[in-house]
């Protein structure tokens, strides 16, 4: 029997993860979540009793990764990624990316000036994301832009006499295989100093899911516009509201806000929702369920995602499924993949006007959309995917172990 130890952040996508993996005969799974707190309760997972949850720093925190008997050992991103470095044993690692986890080291900019300008005000010297620069000296000009300096720069430093780009040169070398949400990220890869693991696919599921009984039926939709997946900086929400402004649309604006940043720490958003479009504007602010959630969606017939990063993929499927007109912005790699595999969607910089607003995808263009959705994210289709890798994963931890008992050593290929 193989043993998967898994390493999971608290987040909502965990639930899905652990079903998809309970599926798999031959497999025994161990569930780990790390937190600095003591008696630390989840707030996101759901399956509780399936999961184990180990405080840092404590001795079974350091027993667990240094010495792991686990053939392999899977990231649901890299949480905790430098004590991979102290790794006793060898075991396969793979590193199922989220989008966020990779950011830090290849320095991309996520924020449009809308997002930056509102948050400056708000936060002066507060500010909390590291990932708006430039490289040029001259950005130092200001208190706002000066934190952003100094966050970074700390965040640069590591114990041991080794920065943080050091320790993680080393990480890299050590995972064997990872996952990206769409292809297209994998290419960001090239430009991670030590980097060399393998592309293996894996796709988180749904439960119950949406996408696996075909037809070509659609719903009527509300007539309300969708901006964001989170409260989260990486929205550009602030970017998107000038936008709708600017247009003199009636639409309702809804805005998911329960996952991420606390509303009522971080009431700025809201503020400027309410005074651009009063009454329309109606944020959601509290956690539902996922078939309440998906009811939510239905009363829009437009989504807007203005991300950079790949973020809210099962969102944007949602969309695409129920026959919603979605923007995504041209930076982010879920639209270039997605306009190359003929899927409608439009641009947040080029395409957000009045008219595309009020026109509906065609019935053709619907159809279109719900192939591409069933085709990669049915339960068949994901099953497929996720077999193939697990396949792949266990072939190569049972070379190792074979390697092992020649040798008495191991190898990292």
């Amino acid at each position: 029997m193989i043993s998967i130890l898994h390493i999971v952040p608290d987040d909502k996508f965990i639930d899905f993860v652990i079903d998809d993996f309970a599926r798999h005969s031959g497999i025994k799974n161990e569930f780990v979540l790390f937190s600095a707190s003591p008696g630390y309760k989840p707030l996101h997972i759901k399956r509780t009793n399936e999961i184990k949850i180990v405080e840092t720093n404590s001795e079974e925190y350091l027993k667990i990764y240094a010495n792991t008997q686990s053939h392999i050992v899977i990231y649901h991103s890299l949480t905790h990624p430098f004590i991979i470095n102290d790794l006793k044993t060898k075991p396969i690692i793979y590193w199922i990316t989220w989008g966020h986890d990779y950011q830090p080291i290849i320095k991309q900019n996520l924020l449009k000036p809308k997002t930056i300008e509102l948050y400056q005000v708000v936060h002066k010297t507060t500010f909390k994301e590291p990932l708006a620069y430039k490289k040029k000296n001259t950005i130092l000009k200001n208190n706002f832009t000066r934190t952003l300096h100094r966050l970074l720069r700390n965040t640069l430093k590591k114990p041991n006499g080794q920065n943080y780009r050091q320790q993680l040169e080393k990480v890299y070398k050590r995972i064997d295989y990872c996952s990206t949400v769409v292809p297209h990220e994998y290419s960001f890869f090239n430009k991670i100093p030590g980097f060399r693991a393998r592309h293996l696919s894996y796709k988180i599921g749904f439960v119950n899911n949406p996408f696996s009984s075909y037809n070509n039926r659609f719903e009527t939709l509300g007539e309300a516009i969708l901006v964001g997946n989170s409260y989260t900086y990486t929205n550009n929400h602030p970017d998107v509201f000038y936008q709708l402004k600017n247009l003199n649309i009636s639409n309702v604006i809804i805005v998911p806000l329960s996952y991420g940043l606390n509303p009522s720490e971080h009431p700025e958003l809201i503020d400027l929702g309410k005074s651009m479009f009063g009454d329309r504007f109606q944020p959601v602010l509290d956690f539902v369920s996922f078939e309440a959630y998906n009811a939510m969606l239905k009363k829009s017939k437009v989504a807007i995602f203005n991300h950079i990063r790949q973020q809210a993929v099962g969102n944007i499927l949602i969309m695409l499924w129920q026959g919603s007109k979605v923007f995504l912005s041209e930076l982010s790699p879920v639209y270039k993949y997605m306009k190359e595999q003929g899927v409608f969607i439009y641009s947040v910089e080029n395409d957000l006007t009045a008219e595309n607003i009020e026109t509906a995808l065609t019935q053709a263009q619907k159809q279109t959309n719900r192939k591409y959705v069933f085709s990669t994210y049915s339960e068949k289709a994901i099953e497929t995917t996720n077999n193939h890798s697990l396949r792949v994963l266990a072939r190569k931890a049972k070379q190792r172990l074979i390697y092992k008992k020649i040798t008495g050593t191991f190898n990292y290929r």
